[in-house]
Formats: structure tokens, C-alpha cells, sequence
């Protein structure tokens, strides 16, 4: 009987988690360039047949919490328009680049960025963006600023150099960094992108469908109830047989 209980504890322990992923997903799904968080289970045995007993069930294992895998959804999302200059999507592989206050780089490919008092082209954060020449500095008097589609960026006559996109591939070789930021798994460098295409004017957005979260939420929902309905279960068997018992015949 407590292996019950604490079998549905465990599995209890495992929803909420998987809970936290889908809320997350929601919250963030009108972020620019967000990937959502899949969650998934691995299932396993508890008292399974065993071959050197000649077939008979082993002795029930202590109940665990299912092995869970947690990993990003680097698919694009789509692409909306904005008309904002200053606004970027990237259509193909790639990842913007942007410099931290504190010197590091991290990717994105949120690219909706802004101009700082300093003239330097930011992310929301701050972060400075990244040309091919160090942080993309504009001049206010020469207009808006221009960007082809494989990236080389002007102001009027003026070249401020490319705007490269780099490449990790399916998103293996990146971990989050927090707030749709990633920074290269184990510090290994990343490709530049050699067939990239940015579009002016657009943002990629999360790719995040609030239909199919809410869905999976009500999954979550239904299994937790019966999670807990096999622990009132399991509870109320064991007060039945200590009642039994406990009583004088």
C-alpha cells in the first residue's frame, strides 16, 4: 500500500514540473523569438518479471519520481510584420548576435531591436548588437538604417557592414541562457551562416501555440487528479486494514 502512495507522490512530483514547463510556454507566448519548452516522460518497470527467479515478479522497487527529459523547440515561428526598422526575423538558420555588459555573447533570434542614447542598435535588455565589425553604431543624421537581405546594413551612402547570422544547427550545441537568449554549449564557437536571409521590418514570433498548450494543460490537470485519487485510494485501504486489524475478534 505505500508503494502506492508514494508512487502517485512521485508522479505527482513529475505533472507539477511538467505544469511549470507548459506555464512558462504561455507566458512567454508573445515573446519575439521565444522556443518553448517540450517536456517529456520515460517510462519504466517496477517489479518486473525476472528471468533468474524463473519468470516469477521481482521484488517491487521503491517508487521514483518517471525519468523526465526536459529540451528546447528550436523550430522557427512565424513571421509577422511590424514595419519597425529597427526590426529583424530571420529567415533562415541563424542566430543574431549581441554582446552583454559584461563582455559576453549570446544568441538570439528575437530581433527586435532599438537605437540607445549612444546610437548603438540594442536589444530591449540592452545588449549590444553585433555586425561583422564589433556593435552596430548609427549616425542620426544620416536616416534610418537599411538592411539587404543577406544582411549588409547602410545608412544613406554609409556602410555599417553585415549583420551575420550564426549558425548551430538544429540547436544542439545551445543552452538557455534565460529570457530567449543562448549562449554555446561548452564554449564551442559558432558557424557564421553562410546562406543567410533577414528581413527588415518583421519579427519572428514564439513558436508557441496557446491552443496546444492549453490542451496539454488539461492533460496535466486530469492526470494529477488521478495521481491524487490512487494516493485517497491507497489511504483510505490502509485505515480500512488497520481498523480490521486493530479490532478484537
Amino acid at each position: 500500500m505505500f508503494h502506492g502512495i508514494y508512487t502517485g507522490a512521485a508522479s505527482m512530483s513529475a505533472l507539477q514540473r511538467w505544469q511549470e514547463a507548459i506555464s512558462k510556454n504561455l507566458a512567454s507566448s508573445g515573446v519575439s523569438g521565444f522556443k518553448r519548452t517540450e517536456f517529456a516522460f520515460e517510462g519504466f518497470l517496477s517489479g518486473s518479471a525476472d528471468p533468474q527467479a524463473g519468470g516469477r515478479a521481482s521484488r517491487p522497487t521503491p517508487a521514483q519520481e518517471p525519468n523526465s527529459m526536459v529540451k528546447t523547440d528550436f523550430s522557427p515561428g512565424e513571421s509577422k510584420h511590424t514595419g519597425n526598422r529597427t526590426d529583424f526575423a530571420a529567415r533562415s538558420q541563424g542566430y543574431f548576435q549581441l554582446r552583454r555588459p559584461d563582455g559576453s555573447l549570446v544568441y538570439t533570434r528575437n530581433g527586435e531591436f532599438h537605437v540607445n542614447p549612444g546610437n548603438v542598435l540594442v536589444s530591449k535588455e540592452g545588449y549590444e548588437v553585433q555586425g561583422d565589425a564589433g556593435p552596430v553604431e548609427l549616425d542620426p543624421e544620416l536616416g534610418p538604417i537599411s538592411i539587404t537581405q543577406d544582411g549588409t546594413m547602410s545608412q544613406g551612402n554609409n556602410q555599417l557592414g553585415r549583420m551575420a547570422l550564426y549558425d548551430f544547427g538544429n540547436g544542439d550545441g545551445l543552452e538557455s541562457a534565460g529570457s530567449g537568449y543562448f549562449i554555446p554549449r561548452g564554449g564551442v564557437p559558432p558557424a557564421v551562416e553562410e546562406q543567410s536571409v533577414i528581413d527588415q521590418g518583421s519579427l519572428e514570433m514564439a513558436n508557441v501555440s496557446p491552443l496546444a498548450e492549453m490542451v496539454s494543460m488539461i492533460s496535466v490537470s486530469r492526470a494529477y487528479e488521478a495521481s491524487a485519487k490512487v494516493i485517497s485510494s491507497q489511504d483510505e485501504l490502509m485505515r480500512s486494514a488497520i481498523q480490521s486489524l486493530g479490532s478484537p475478534s
